[in-house]
């Protein structure tokens, strides 16, 4: 399962590839800060799933969000952020996110979710 990681915290990032580096099948192809990055390293790697929070450099999760839309392959897609409101959940969820996660609370839930994903796809 390729695996794109968009936070411009490089803790975050940092704090992820660890946390998914000792999954199974899970490769970390490539990495963005902003959405400008995110969009040009989805065409590029066209990774299985994105990993991303919702604030970014310069830019929000919805820019990378309304670019998706203009692809016909879709990855699945994971929010992990601290805006955990109701207002950005929705709005994320509206514009294409198939999960919402708190980072505060919900953070090692990746893995779980990695898990399931790979679990539809087989």
């Amino acid at each position: 399962m390729k695996v794109l990681l968009i936070d411009d915290s490089d803790h975050i990032r940092s704090a992820l590839k660890r946390l998914l580096e000792s999954g199974q099948g899970v490769e970390i192809v490539g990495e963005a800060v902003d959405a400008d990055e995110a969009v040009i390293l989805i065409a590029d790697l066209q990774p299985d799933v994105i990993i991303s929070d919702f604030n970014l450099e310069n830019s929000t999760a919805l820019d990378v969000f309304m670019e998706l839309r203009q692809h016909q392959w879709k990855p699945v897609v994971i929010v992990l952020t601290n805006s955990s409101s109701q207002e950005v959940k929705m709005a994320c969820l509206k514009a294409g996110a198939d999960y919402f996660l708190d980072k505060s609370t919900q953070f090692h839930r990746v893995t779980d979710l990695l898990e399931e994903i790979e679990g539809k796809e087989n």
